[in-house]
């Protein structure tokens, strides 16, 4: 059962650091857009592995949203994320957004480390409450 979130229901996102991967321009300021309507201000938007990689080894993140357009890529960071990046990122929520949400996939993401995934198109609603869980 999915939990609605209440009109009334206040959320602040504002102290929240989030690393947004995406090696697609667009498709970055599309997420960009869609969580700083949630108020998230701290955006670290990476186009590479190499680059999210060197944020995390630099600072803490409290959320990782993952493009799975990068391929493999996609699975490979959050798996070195719980594995082999920081300890304090060992429980990052990492969320992984796909167009293709098959079901070998999913359980990829899954064996990877990946807290969710969100099957494209997605809608604001769904990715604040995956975000919130």
């Amino acid at each position: 059962m999915s939990r609605a979130l209440s009109p009334e229901a206040r959320i602040n996102l504002e102290r929240t650091a989030a690393l947004l991967l995406n090696d697609n321009p667009q498709g970055l300021g599309v997420i960009s857009a869609i969580v700083q309507g949630f108020g998230l201000k701290q955006q670290i938007k990476c186009a590479s592995v190499e680059d999210a990689q060197d944020v995390v080894k630099r600072r803490t993140v409290d959320l990782v949203l993952v493009e799975c357009a990068l391929g493999a890529d996609s699975c490979g960071f959050v798996r070195w994320l719980r594995r082999e990046g920081p300890k304090t990122s060992a429980y990052t929520p990492a969320i992984i957004l796909t167009g293709h949400a098959s079901e070998a996939f999913v359980t990829q993401s899954r064996d990877c480390g990946a807290s969710f995934i969100v099957a494209k198109p997605l809608t604001p609603a769904v990715l604040l409450q995956r975000i919130l869980w």
